[in-house]
């Protein structure tokens, strides 16, 4: 990997007084590796690769995966989100996605497009580069554009913008609930070819229904290289506390030689691949306007307590153009009065010094705060960033931290129970919002779906507001989010270090 000059993004979580240790060893005693053994950890904390543990201390296993992987593999319908500012790559990016997937009929994407005038639309780019022109607006499928059908849209005009946050809250209107996987990458992005089968694997190998895939990518440059000749691949452990409810993560770690995907403490944005439950149950807040630094920390405490876990690819699938490279286009604006309420509800998330507590303030956060399956100081203790006391010593090796999965409801009833609350207004035509009949083995349980009826306009020719709540479970996809701040800043290292270059 190469490790372009950039600033990280950043990210937030809180903790408090910490419980019982959740690693199996406490720090500085775990045994030097070879730098050609399998499944080590760069650990600078002792100078030296290190074997990592296992994932799963005895006796604590995550909810094992509800389906078959050839299930998957052979079935699942992949939806591609793509939030995008002002960005040149996007249609490109889409194009890549569509022509590299093994099953580009299950593909669609989601656009969160924020454009100015002069801008070329998201969707007339990929249909211009498909040899099928459409209309200038995007709108009409004049050129009968072959992926037309499989791309939904939503536009706002570029002084609308208020951050990547902002932005990935709105992808939840692309997001049916038939949808299965959901997958986050920014909108300059590049795949390996079979990527929708290869990320489908890996994620199975976690054994995991609450695994999030997550990293900062591969850069395109390195996306076929093995890094370092032991396969290093960026590891997400470190990162800082900037103030004011901000927790902002730092260049990635590294680990190698990896047999499965590697559990690690901190999600990054620029890939997050998960189950698609974890959208509807985790919303993104549309409350964070003007945020860049603390999105990533503040969605992995709230990920965290609410039962997902975040893992390292063992191999690339996905690449990420960085710096000059990514081909944006200026940036959002920023609004001081805005950073200041975001900031402040960030605080009262993460139980920062000084901030709200009140149950006022709690009630305030709505459906955007933590979850109930660990506490936030649990999470203080496994990642290594404590908010509350304003500590921070990272944890570059940790284990599954075991809750109560065994009495919560199903991942798949919460899910339909967000979706009904949320109400949300979708940008997806009725007729490719209807349930259609699943092949799952074992079947999830359905209740009978409210009948809808079709329309004949198609898919990107209008919205339609709709109650996804009263829409039955259906076929799987798997969702790309893509969201880029074009020519802002770029997030965290591309990445992992040779041996012995990073320091904790």
């Amino acid at each position: 990997f190469s490790i372009p000059n950039m600033r990280v993004f950043m990210c937030l979580v809180a903790a408090a007084a910490v419980p019982e240790s959740t690693l199996a060893k406490p720090l500085n005693e775990y045994p030097p590796a070879d730098f050609n053994d399998h499944n080590i950890v760069y650990y600078s904390k002792q100078g030296s690769w290190v074997k990592v543990p296992p994932t799963y201390p005895e006796g604590s296993r995550p909810m094992p995966i509800g389906e078959s992987l050839e299930w998957a593999k052979t079935s699942a319908t992949i939806t591609v989100l793509v939030a995008s500012f002002r960005e040149s790559r996007c249609p490109q990016t889409m194009k890549d996605l569509f022509s590299k997937a093994k099953h580009p009929e299950r593909i669609s994407i989601g656009v969160v497009q924020q454009n100015a005038k002069e801008d070329e639309d998201c969707l007339t780019g990929l249909c211009r580069l498909e040899g099928t022109p459409i209309s200038d607006d995007g709108k009409t499928n004049s050129g009968n554009c072959r992926w037309f059908n499989q791309v939904r849209m939503i536009r706002m005009d570029a002084s609308e913008a208020r951050g990547p946050v902002y932005a990935r809250a709105q992808q939840i209107k692309a997001i049916s609930p038939k949808d299965d996987y959901c997958m986050q990458i920014d909108a300059h992005t590049d795949a390996v070819p079979d990527w929708d089968v290869k990320i489908i694997e890996q994620w199975f190998e976690t054994e995991n229904e609450y695994a999030v895939i997550t990293a900062y990518p591969t850069n395109v440059d390195d996306l076929y290289k093995n890094s370092n000749n032991h396969n290093e691949m960026p590891y997400n452990c470190r990162a800082g506390l900037s103030g004011n409810g901000k927790v902002r993560n730092a260049q990635a770690n590294a680990c190698a030689n990896m047999d499965t995907p590697l559990m690690q403490p901190l999600w990054a944005a620029g890939l997050s691949f998960a189950r698609c439950h974890a959208e509807w149950t985790v919303p993104q807040d549309p409350e964070l306007k003007s945020v860049f630094t603390g999105e990533e920390f503040s969605r992995a405490a709230r990920l965290w307590t609410a039962g997902y876990d975040f893992y390292a690819l063992r191999r690339p699938v996905i690449g990420t153009y960085y710096g000059g490279a990514k081909g944006g286009h200026g940036m959002w604006a920023m609004h001081q009065e805005e950073i200041k309420r975001s900031d402040a509800r960030m605080s009262t998330l993460l139980k920062w010094p000084g901030s709200d507590q009140s149950e006022q303030a709690y009630k305030d956060l709505g459906y955007y705060g933590l979850g109930d399956k660990r506490s936030l100081e649990q999470f203080a203790e496994f990642s290594g960033v404590d908010t509350i006391n304003q500590k921070n010593d990272a944890q570059c090796i940790v284990q599954y931290v075991k809750w109560d999965w065994e009495s919560a409801k199903s991942p798949m009833d919460k899910a339909k129970e967000m979706q009904q609350k949320l109400n949300v207004k979708s940008v997806i035509p009725i007729e490719a919002a209807e349930p259609i009949v699943e092949t799952r083995a074992p079947p999830p349980p359905s209740p009978p779906s409210q009948q809808v009826e079709k329309s004949a306009v198609p898919r990107g020719v209008r919205e339609k507001s709709l109650n996804l709540g009263e829409i039955g479970g259906g076929a799987i996809a798997l969702i790309a989010v893509i969201y880029v701040a074009s020519g802002v800043v770029s997030r965290g290292s591309t990445a992992a270090p040779s041996k012995g270059r990073l320091e904790l």
